[in-house]
């Protein structure tokens, strides 16, 4: 991450009033204000673990999150990036491969902040630890390399991903790799301007527009729904969709509002950046290599036939040095240098790429995954349900909802509804609890 860090030192040097990010509650922060906070956090990470070990930050996004995440990768240890509330089922495999490392969050701020600045140089970045939300499986800590950060921060920074003195419009939590990479690496890289929102809203988003915001950050819902609103937006350049497959029909109806800016981004937390998208085809971007292989051969890479629908795998120069397992172990996750992404797709006749569908099961919930299967354990785990089945229930074409039927032990007439999701928020993310729970007499069983 030096290529990112030392972009903010000369941010700070060049333009320290300038404001480099916006919180959801109005608060600014100008780029010395933020090269100040980063080298309070440095001096007190570097007091607390020892170079290259774990420092958790789980702060909102927003400027203390900037400050958290390059103070911390400053001082040569490694931040991992979780969300402020992190459900039980995903706390128990944290602790399972990391411990319990010293923390950044919102309660501990104050005392970090506390530190007097460091004034010894930056110590070479050790990496990032990312919590992938199950592109391709369950949900699990990505490591990916100092190095492969700056590399995936110059992609989009060389893409006008965003450019100099953008107003980035985000509302995308910046512990997510999508935030991450495009709310908080390229901004800081190329010298853009983040507004966070606290949520999604149309006319929060227009009322940004109209004070002259120029890049947004978005998923296909978002999308349809600036599309369906055709708001004014003077000097926007810039919309950036990821997270989900974006519908042409999605597509076509938000360039015929804001015409010739759409970018729709596939990439993934183990590898960052894939290709990028403005209208004729997936690009890969520099670095990237993809191939389509057959489903079929788990254990080894055979391309699909030409023309044919195959599995993506992706080699990166920016992609993961591996998956964090028990005691902090690297475990790889490539077969021949290549990660299987568990996306299907193809190749058109003029080289590009485009996503059909999944060789998996997980499912998309406003741009993060849902693995059905952890939602029915957790379902069947509950002493009044026998057997359970979930499956994505679609809204429209950009929105899913968790749907689960659910057939009951004997003794059990019915069930409160409100209680099992209750149950569930305990022990689920908050976007993988059902939004309906139908109760069946049984479920259909196959004869085995």
């Amino acid at each position: 991450m030096q290529r990112v860090l030392n972009a903010l030192e000369i941010h700070a040097s060049g333009r320290g009033d300038d404001i480099a990010v916006r919180d959801a509650d109005g608060t600014a922060h100008a780029w010395r204000a933020v090269a100040d906070g980063v080298r309070r956090v440095q001096r007190w990470a570097q007091s607390v673990a020892a170079p290259g070990g774990f420092v958790v930050v789980s702060m909102p996004s927003g400027g203390a999150a900037w400050m958290a995440v390059l103070g911390v990768a400053r001082a040569g240890r490694v931040p991992v990036l979780l969300p402020a509330s992190v459900a039980e089922n995903t706390g128990r495999m944290v602790r399972a491969s990391i411990g319990a490392p010293p923390s950044i969050d919102a309660s501990t701020w104050s005392d970090v902040l506390a530190h007097a600045p460091a004034e010894s140089a930056a110590v070479p970045g050790a990496g990032v630890i990312l919590l992938s939300s199950g592109t391709t499986g369950r949900s699990r800590l990505v490591m990916r390399s100092a190095a492969a950060v700056d590399r995936v921060a110059s992609t989009l920074a060389d893409a006008g991903l965003p450019a100099r003195d953008d107003v980035v419009v985000s509302c995308i939590p910046m512990s997510h790799a999508y935030g991450f990479e495009h709310a908080l690496l390229a901004p800081v890289l190329s010298g853009a301007c983040v507004h966070v929102l606290p949520a999604f809203s149309v006319d929060a988003v227009a009322e940004e527009l109209a004070a002259g915001a120029s890049a947004l950050l978005l998923v296909p819902a978002t999308v349809d729904a600036l599309a369906e609103a055709a708001v004014p937006a003077p000097q926007l350049r810039s919309a950036t969709v990821a997270g989900a497959p974006l519908p042409q029909r999605v597509r076509a109806r938000f360039e015929a509002a804001y015409p010739g800016i759409l970018v729709d981004l596939y990439g993934a937390t183990e590898v960052g950046t894939i290709w990028l998208d403005r209208g004729a085809g997936g690009v890969p971007v520099p670095g990237v290599s993809v191939r389509l292989v057959d489903v079929g051969a788990e254990d080894s890479l055979q391309d699909a036939v030409d023309g044919a629908e195959g599995e993506i795998a992706v080699r990166s120069d920016a992609m993961l040095d591996g998956i964090v397992g028990a005691g902090g172990v690297l475990e790889s996750a490539t077969v021949d240098g290549f990660m299987r992404t568990g996306d299907l797709g193809v190749r058109t006749g003029d080289g590009t790429f485009r996503v059909t569908g999944r060789s998996k099961l997980t499912f998309d919930v406003g741009g993060l995954k849902v693995n059905p299967v952890e939602v029915e354990h957790a379902l069947e785990s509950l002493p009044e349900v026998r057997a359970a089945v979930v499956e994505a229930q679609p809204i429209t074409d950009t929105v899913n909802r968790v749907a689960a039927r659910i057939e009951l032990r004997d003794g059990h007439d019915g069930i409160d509804v409100a209680s099992v999701r209750a149950r569930l928020a305990s022990v689920l993310p908050a976007y993988a609890v059902p939004r309906s729970i139908e109760v069946v007499a049984s479920l259909p069983r196959t004869a085995s």
